[in-house]
């Protein structure tokens, strides 16, 4: 249902991308929330972005596990401005996913990102 509003033409505005770092309870399996949040993508054609968590583990959300989603998992970059001491160092979660499946699909720095 809050899905379905985002591409409501009724509405004032539409989306085409959906972002979250939100999910049920850590799993490493595809489970039916998992296939709830493909078929969600599927019906909606939404681009959707989905945190992989940050158990530091194989542990993921069920939405990161969604074969339509783009997973996003976490670098670390040690505050610095070279590549060479950047590092996963179990701050964020990781694949393969039970089946095998790899994820995350991308990955990029998500400690100390300074916004204006």
């Amino acid at each position: 249902a809050h899905t379905a509003e985002l591409v409501n033409p009724a509405l004032p505005y539409q989306v085409v991308l959906q972002s979250n770092s939100w999910g049920s309870s850590l799993t490493t399996s595809y489970t039916t929330i998992s296939a709830e949040l493909d078929d969600i993508a599927l019906e909606y054609g939404l681009l959707i972005l989905q945190s992989q968590s940050n158990a530091g583990s194989q542990s993921s959300r069920p939405q990161a596990w969604s074969k339509n989603v783009v997973s996003i998992g976490g670098i670390r970059h040690e505050n610095t401005a070279t590549y060479a001491d950047d590092s996963w160092t179990g701050g964020a979660s990781i694949g393969p996913a039970a089946d095998g499946r790899m994820k995350p699909d991308l990955a990029y720095f998500f400690d100390s990102v300074l916004c204006n």
